[in-house]
């Protein structure tokens, strides 16, 4: 039984050889079996990154672009800027959108919540120990 599971195995073994050899590792186009990309350099908000993906079969590398993310300031608080409005910053970088007009209700803004209440003062932010 022994002798079997070797002779079996050896076999099993050839067979693998010969269809290794046969196919040559090679692949056709779009048949590729892609391994995971490494990042060459991270996309940014305004600017395309790269990565390299290789093939697990044929060894054939391809690099690509990495499409810009975009400046994103969603959930993030409004800031007052003075009268002029208020705006963002994004949660990527340092850059912040446009200044948009305050949007004010009994005196104060209701996205900022500066102080604008009362013969054209700038409007200022609220106390923290307020709220």
């Amino acid at each position: 039984m022994k002798k079997v599971k070797i002779l079996l195995a050896v076999l099993l073994a050839a067979v693998m050889v010969i269809a290794l050899v046969a196919c040559n590792n090679t692949c056709k186009d779009g048949e590729h079996v892609w391994g995971t990309p490494k990042v060459n350099t991270a996309a940014t908000c305004t600017t395309n990154g790269s990565q390299t993906k290789k093939c697990t079969v044929c060894g054939k590398e391809v690099t690509e672009d990495i499409p810009a993310l975009d400046h994103d300031y969603s959930d993030q608080p409004y800031v007052s800027v003075g009268e002029e409005g208020h705006h963002q910053k994004c949660v990527r970088c340092d850059t912040y959108n446009d200044v948009v007009a305050h949007t004010i209700v009994n005196g104060v803004c209701t996205l900022c919540h500066a102080n604008c209440g009362g013969g054209g003062d700038d409007p200022t932010p609220p106390n923290p120990a307020t709220k």
